[in-house]
């Protein structure tokens, strides 16, 4: 076991010394800020000129949107122009929603309140680095701490769980020539905290020292008209803010509420045709993750489209033994609102799914034929859908600030509607949190930089499972330090009637009859306390 962590009581000094200060959104995505740094020498490689990026789709600057599975400068040439609503979010994606603006450590660099020094002196240093043409190995990285309080319904504070994790990134970027670039990024995740074998509050575990590759991939082009990109990369497709239905490529799905989307990259090789001519990109993919031979590789392809105002895209996915999925999203701007939406279909499903009661109390009973407990049954031959309705408004107040108010509607057919099978899906291990229920929504209200605050930004948000109903809300503010650190604070409460965002179980201990062997072991029961909210800070260095 590797040691040496500094002590709690430390952490908890140096916190308390800095919670004068404020933080960045609770949805930071520091992933890209790892080759911030370097973004610059792509659109060089690439032959990007300003005013094509000024131009190319917000997805591809922000990723959070259509083109947020782009990785390539060069394709920024060719993107399709903004509508006026995704145009008016590029400045503060990262203030609002933190870092999930970009996974893809090779796209455009993030925003501005993304980064840990102003644009200015980013371009200044970027433009020194490109001066020397003997540079062609770009070293670099981010560390992300944070410090977190959570709070029990029962039980006393002084014995509430605390956590310290860390992430460190560390990225090696080569270009040897103009046409070719090399990108490697590690990931050590440290938390002094957790303790070997220790089960998570559901159920699951965690470890104290975790290495990983993040992303490890090869780009080139083919006549200056096709890219590749091969290896392990960051691609996301979807126009969501919380939920992206259409993110196929990925094989777990995205935490809305994380701090830091500790999802690494995919195993790839991906196609990008652009087509200049009509503001049109095609994408074709192998998905070679844990494929041992050619009938094992999956493929997925997509169309990106731009008429007027309006940008649509159709995806699809297929592997061999897999659901076969399409996907269909879009985004407009209306007068002041930014409007988007995404239908998702699966076919071909071979999860398991429940449905009937639950009662446990029955598995004392020496006759199964008296338990209660759900049935198991399949959806193969069907087509599951998932569906995503989004808008959001930019309110001027106080001269030059703005304050953006935006909602979201996400329908899960995957989910349940019954919270009372909550218990036994922890049991099966099929309890995914926001993708558990069938009906959810998301509000949020952000303010970058506001008033005189420039270097901040301040954001609310409540999701919501509609069918239980169960609630949490947050509220994360953000704030750079010397130009170069950025400090967050965060706090959030869950509410509402017992479900799934306000969960609490407590089952009983049950031994099984005699010489029968039950579904479940309730033999210590299963206790879950309910979790009423968190609050915590941290700090992020980009270097």
């Amino acid at each position: 076991m590797i040691d040496g962590s500094p002590s709690l009581a430390s952490t908890i000094a140096m916190c308390v010394i800095l919670i004068g200060s404020v933080p960045s959104t609770g949805w930071s995505q520091s992933e890209d800020d790892a080759s911030s740094n370097v973004e610059a020498r792509e659109a060089e490689m690439f032959g990007r000129d300003d005013e094509s990026a000024e131009h190319s789709n917000s997805d591809d600057q922000n990723n959070e949107e259509t083109h947020s599975d782009d990785q390539d400068g060069e394709d920024s040439e060719t993107e399709s122009s903004d509508s006026k609503g995704d145009a008016s979010r590029r400045e503060r994606e990262a203030s609002m929603f933190g870092g999930e603006a970009s996974e893809d450590s090779n796209d455009e660099p993030p925003p501005e309140s993304n980064l840990v020094e102003t644009s200015g002196e980013t371009e200044d240093r970027i433009a020194e680095r490109l001066s020397d043409q003997e540079d062609t190995l770009a070293i670099g990285g981010t560390y992300f701490g944070r410090l977190q309080y959570s709070i029990f319904g029962e039980g006393s504070p002084e014995s509430f769980p605390l956590s310290q994790p860390n992430i460190l990134d560390l990225y090696l970027d080569g270009r040897p020539t103009d046409r070719l670039r090399l990108f490697t990024q590690g990931r050590l995740t440290f938390d002094p905290t957790v303790r070997p074998n220790e089960r998570t509050r559901l159920g699951g575990t965690s470890e104290r020292i975790e290495i990983a590759l993040d992303q490890l991939w090869l780009k080139f082009d083919i006549a200056r008209t096709l890219y590749v990109t091969l290896g392990r990369q960051h691609v996301r497709w979807g126009v969501g803010r919380f939920w992206f239905p259409n993110d196929f490529l990925r094989t777990q799905r995205r935490d809305p509420v994380a701090i830091f989307d500790e999802r690494t990259g995919a195993d790839l090789l991906r196609f990008h045709l652009p087509i200049p001519s009509l503001n049109w990109n095609v994408y074709a993919v192998a998905n070679l993750n844990g494929a041992t031979s050619p009938e094992e590789v999956g493929g997925a392809v997509r169309s990106e489209f731009l008429f007027g105002q309006t940008e649509w895209s159709l995806s699809a996915a297929y592997r061999k033994d897999r659901p076969l999925r399409l996907g269909f999203d879009i985004s407009t701007g209306v007068w002041r609102f930014d409007l988007r939406g995404a239908v998702s279909v699966a076919r071909g499903v071979e999860q398991a799914f429940y449905r009937g009661t639950f009662e446990p109390e029955t598995l004392a009973d020496p006759n199964p034929l008296n338990w209660r407990i759900p049935e198991e049954y399949s959806r193969e031959n069907e087509w599951i859908p998932r569906a995503l309705a989004g808008a959001e408004i930019g309110i001027p107040y106080g001269g030059d600030d703005t304050i953006f108010v935006g909602g979201e509607y996400f329908f899960n057919d995957f989910g349940y509607r019954d919270a009372d099978l909550y218990p036994w899906l922890i049991f099966q291990d099929a309890f995914r949190p926001f993708y558990v229920g069938r009906h959810y929504g998301g509000l949020y209200a952000a303010m970058p930089s506001p008033g005189a605050w420039e270097e901040g930004s301040i954001t609310a948000s409540t999701l919501a499972n509609l069918g239980d109903p169960s609630f949490l809300t947050r509220l994360d503010i953000r704030t750079t330090l010397w130009n170069r650190l950025q400090y967050y604070v965060f706090g959030s409460v869950t509410y509402g009637k017992r479900g799934e965002l306000n969960l609490r179980v407590d089952l009983p201990s049950i031994p099984a009859a005699s010489g029968r062997d039950t579904p479940v072991d309730l033999s210590d029961g299963l206790t879950i306390p309910a979790l009423r909210g968190n609050v915590g800070m941290g700090l992020q260095l980009d270097y």
